[in-house]
């Protein structure tokens, strides 16, 4: 035994299982403390433990037969060391085989890290059920002022009855399918596979109140109770205690129903009715698409703050108080160390610990699950992050709500959201275009389920999830090259954003998004329709919803370019005239000032009205120069202003111009990217030179013009039937024609 121990010693085994023995605490002890920070599951720690006993073998092995921490070049007179080619091809092999294994196996385990929980975290079993359960909408017999109290209890039912955990109860948007319809159990029980149902009224006149509700058994073909009850408008809370109760308690004679699962089913939203109505109004709110979302944070806030001090533990108000938070600063950056960043900071914080109080009184609480997940991680994107940071945060929400959405795999907002996520994390890493097509076909899905239920919308989240989807739909659709499906989606939905079948009902942030999707897949009827729908609003209309008078800037732009386009120049001045108004006031703009100006020239020049074209393109010029790397706009200014000159008969004035427009495009051609920069740099050279009968100069500018067009676009220009109209080729159309006309010449 002491022979052995010496031989151990020798080899210096002792000494390496001791190093690797400090090393696997400290490596354990890391992973414990850092491993739940980066999201990952508990599994991983008890991995790294496994592998680290697992190690100890392996090393002792390595240690005993190598010996690994002998140094070869003490032995290299010792007989037992006589080959020396051995022992120096042994030492390479330590310095280069074990650095390069240890390079390996980090690289092998970063991947895992990172691909890993992606990969396994959908990997679950589906949940089997003692049995399953619908409840129904109840029917509204009252004034439609009072209609929330019917949807009301609903929802209370399937919160409550949703945690038995051995029981399924079908999610709101599958019983909405039968909301204000007519069916037979029969019907009802095939279309959503269940073993009972619950049905009922509620009727209010004045204070008083009148709710019926039937649980039917499928199985037996009957109804297994149904109950009355008449009670004063402000004991409603009570009634839905009741029949929860009384609905759980038929149910636990047959089945297996826990005493945990019994206590959570008798936990209730709130007791305070003041409470209750404010909730009941934000949500209201919420669904009304005519808000900006930091309008409606202003509105729904001071709601929320309300119910809080009448009720501490009501979850729903904290998850729109947090709700709130975050709509104040949508879309609003901020400059580190200003107060108003500070103020930023300190509502993000409190709106994280709402999200986190409204979980901790219902953990189940869909809204404030989703708030939570994206106020920890996505309103730090605001923020100037490294791409490092960015990617993290984005894995990060896309595991928190992976695991929501396998928790909840039947609600549709979490459904949405994941597909909303999806989106952001592959413009973080900035994917591939075939990337996009998973969103998009989530999103699609969530959309056909909603349009199965005629878009009635039961609670706030899902019109929420309508939100999303009508928005990046469109977009998605445009990213994987199909941008006339995604207008076509839009057209077909259009009875969908509002109630009326119009875009009556939807604030300017949306319209204007909406309006973008058909300006830019040049249907400019609908987009007209839409910048029409925003022009005619008033200033005040405007603020009452959240916006400002500069919401119209855009509109008045794009109706200038489409009149433009389509010859009605007068009303194209109008617009763009508007447009420099508001965008004047912004010293912020002058990049668009500028734009605005060179549009005004342009249409004036086809106007023949050379002189004012002049007066803008000047004014263009002189903005687009003072500011920074700015020198392609700066060009294209120069070039329109010159030739316009030589037509004005300032000949000496027009030469200086356009021999520095020419300098320019001559160094500078590759910056030169499409036929709109085309059509203002080289274009106008092509016109100077034609007008001074140089037609070897014009010739040359022609032909670089047509080559910057593009084979694709000119064989496009050829085959299709309005050619001459379509505002798709407006900045190339003139140079085809020119060009092809002078090969016949």
């Amino acid at each position: 035994m002491g022979q052995f121990y010496q031989e151990l010693k020798r080899r210096k085994v002792l000494k390496t299982l001791g190093v690797y023995g400090a090393s696997a605490i400290v490596i354990i002890q890391v992973a414990a403390s850092a491993f739940p920070f980066l999201y990952l599951p508990p599994w991983t720690v008890t991995f790294v433990i496994a592998l680290a006993i697992l190690g100890l073998p392996i090393t002792f092995f390595l240690s005993w037969t190598y010996d690994l921490k002998h140094d070869d070049t003490n032995n290299n007179n010792n007989p037992e060391y006589k080959n020396d080619l051995t022992s120096n091809k042994w030492s390479l092999t330590k310095k280069i085989l074990f650095p390069l294994t240890g390079l390996i196996l980090t690289i092998i385990g970063g991947a895992f890290w990172f691909i890993y929980p992606f990969l396994t975290i959908g990997m679950g079993d589906e949940k089997e059920y003692d049995a399953s359960i619908a409840i129904l909408y109840m029917e509204n017999i009252s004034p439609d002022e009072k209609s929330y109290f019917a949807d009301g209890l609903t929802e209370e039912l399937i919160t409550r009855l949703s945690r038995i955990q051995n029981l399924k109860v079908r999610p709101r948007t599958d019983v909405a399918f039968f909301k204000n319809k007519i069916a037979t159990m029969d019907e009802i029980s095939k279309k959503l596979s269940v073993n009972y149902i619950v049905e009922g009224s509620v009727k209010i006149i004045d204070d008083n109140l009148r709710v019926n509700v039937s649980l039917f058994d499928i199985d037996k073909d009957d109804v297994t109770w149904s109950d009355s009850y008449n009670n004063i408008l402000k004991d409603i809370l009570n009634v839905q205690d009741e029949i929860a109760n009384s609905i759980v308690s038929k149910l636990n004679e047959k089945l297996t129903i826990t005493k945990s699962d019994l206590i959570a089913t008798e936990q209730k939203s709130t007791e305070n009715l003041e409470a209750y109505n404010l909730v009941m109004n934000a949500f209201q709110h919420i669904n009304n698409p005519i808000y900006t979302e930091r309008k409606l944070g202003e509105i729904i806030g001071p709601l929320a703050q309300k119910a809080i001090k009448l009720d501490s533990t009501y979850s729903d108000a904290y998850a729109i108080s947090a709700l709130a938070k975050l709509y104040k600063w949508m879309d609003r950056s901020t400059k580190e160390g200003t107060a108003l960043r500070e103020e930023e900071i300190n509502d993000q914080a409190m709106a994280n610990f709402h999200a986190n109080t409204a979980l901790h009184y219902d953990e189940n609480n869909i809204l404030a699950s989703v708030l939570f997940i994206i106020i920890s991680t996505q309103w730090d994107m605001s923020y100037e992050l490294s791409d490092t940071q960015k990617i993290i945060n984005a894995r990060n929400m896309m595991i928190e709500t992976k695991r929501l959405l396998n928790k909840n795999p039947d609600n549709i907002f979490c459904q949405t959201v994941y597909a909303f996520i999806q989106l952001m994390k592959n413009n973080i890493l900035n994917a591939e275009d075939e990337e996009y097509q998973e969103p998009l076909d989530r999103m699609l899905k969530v959309h056909q389920k909603l349009k199965n239920n005629n878009f009635v919308y039961n609670h706030p989240t899902e019109k929420m999830a309508v939100s999303i989807i009508f928005q990046f739909v469109p977009q998605l659709y445009a990213r994987i090259g199909k941008g006339n499906q995604g207008m076509q989606f839009v057209k077909d939905n259009k009875h969908n954003f509002c109630s009326d079948g119009t875009y009556n009902c939807l604030n300017t942030d949306i319209l204007v998004s909406i309006g973008t999707g058909f300006y830019q897949s040049f249907d400019y009827e609908n987009a007209l329709e839409i910048i029409n729908l925003i022009l005619s609003q008033s200033e005040e209309n405007l603020l009452s919803v959240g916006n400002t008078i500069d919401a119209k800037k855009q509109p008045y732009y794009r109706s200038g370019m489409i009149y433009m386009k389509w010859g009605d120049y007068d009303k194209a001045i109008d617009g763009f005239t508007k447009a420099l108004k508001l965008s004047s006031k912004n010293e912020d703009d002058q990049w668009w000032n500028a734009h605005y100006y060179r549009r005004l020239g342009l249409v004036y020049f086809y106007k023949g009205d050379y002189i004012n074209a002049s007066k803008n393109y000047l004014e263009s010029f002189k903005l687009n120069e003072s500011i920074e790397n700015n020198k392609k706009e700066t060009i294209k200014s120069l070039c329109s202003y010159g030739y316009v000159e030589e037509l004005l008969g300032n000949h000496n004035l027009a030469k200086e111009k356009m021999s520095e427009c020419s300098s320019w495009v001559l160094e500078n051609r590759k910056e030169i990217e499409d036929d709109h920069d085309t059509y203002e740099t080289i274009w106008p050279l092509y016109l100077y030179q034609k007008q001074l009968k140089q037609q070897n100069k014009a010739s040359k500018y022609l032909l670089m013009a047509y080559e910057i067009v593009g084979k694709r676009k000119i064989e496009k220009y050829h085959t299709h039937t309005e050619k001459d109209t379509d505002p798709y080729f407006f900045y190339c159309r003139d140079i085809i024609k020119a060009y092809e006309s002078s090969l016949n010449q």
